[in-house]
């Protein structure tokens, strides 16, 4: 088993919001629906063919740790930040942070090389989002 997989920007980019999807021991329809929403409005993702399930079976071969590294150096530091806050965001999108997502999360910091200040306000601002 490689450890370190081979990522475009836009694998790298979904495969961090799926880990978080599937942070529970399960992916259902509605995460990856939301992520895919979210991915459709971005520009690196205009004109690109999504492979939902290649970046899944990257995800399970290499595990979620050396995925995320890999991806932390295939992307720009914006581009984390936003694949962060995705993170987070899908993480909270039933309205509750659950044991695994917070543990990935936290693990997500320093994969992604989040600055503390901008994970704490992008935790808060997604909890502001879900409330209600």
């Amino acid at each position: 088993m490689s450890t370190s997989p081979q990522l475009t920007e836009q694998q790298a980019f979904l495969g961090i919001a799926m880990s978080i999807a599937g942070a529970d021991g399960r992916l259902t329809m509605d995460e990856i629906e939301d992520v895919v929403n979210f991915i459709a409005r971005m520009e690196m993702f205009h004109d690109q063919d999504v492979d939902v399930d290649g970046v899944y079976d990257l995800l399970k071969e290499h595990g979620v740790d050396a995925f995320t590294i890999a991806a932390s150096e295939k992307l720009s530091q914006p581009i984390r930040e936003t694949a962060f806050a995705l993170a987070v965001e899908v993480a909270m999108s039933d309205g509750d942070l659950g044991e695994e997502e917070m543990a990935l999360i936290k693990k997500l910091i320093p994969s992604l090389k989040i600055e503390e200040s901008i994970a704490h306000a992008v935790v808060t601002v997604m909890e502001i989002r879900s409330r209600g």
